[in-house]
């Protein structure tokens, strides 16, 4: 939070827009090789403590959205939420109509939005 207020974006917009598409990475890798050599107890003491941490950061990231949110309409800015549901379908409708669909795998897109 601190480092919004020192950025102050609130100067020079007007709109804060709760999309909810921006979350912080909390990818956690390790290699199969490694993965394999562990004892199925040590797996699953590895994903608790992975699962945990990617908890704990979306937690963490969700009060700093509400601080923010809170903060910038103190600064007067509109702050509002959209129609997510709708917002993703137009995205993936324009993305599927796009140059860039052509060179994706058929079943690639799916496979994604099934995680």
């Amino acid at each position: 939070m601190s480092g919004t207020k020192s950025m102050k974006f609130y100067e020079v917009t007007t709109q804060y827009v709760l999309t909810a598409h921006l979350v912080a990475n909390n990818l956690f890798a390790i290699t199969t090789k490694k993965w394999n050599a562990m004892t199925p107890a040590q797996q699953k003491t590895v994903q608790g403590a992975a699962d945990r941490f990617a908890d704990a950061i979306t937690a963490q990231m969700e009060k700093d959205e509400a601080e923010m949110a809170a903060f910038f309409k103190a600064q007067g800015l509109d702050v509002y939420a959209p129609d997510v549901v709708a917002f993703r379908k137009h995205v993936l409708d324009v993305y599927a109509k796009s140059k860039f669909a052509k060179d994706w795998r058929p079943g690639m897109l799916e496979r994604i939005n099934a995680l």
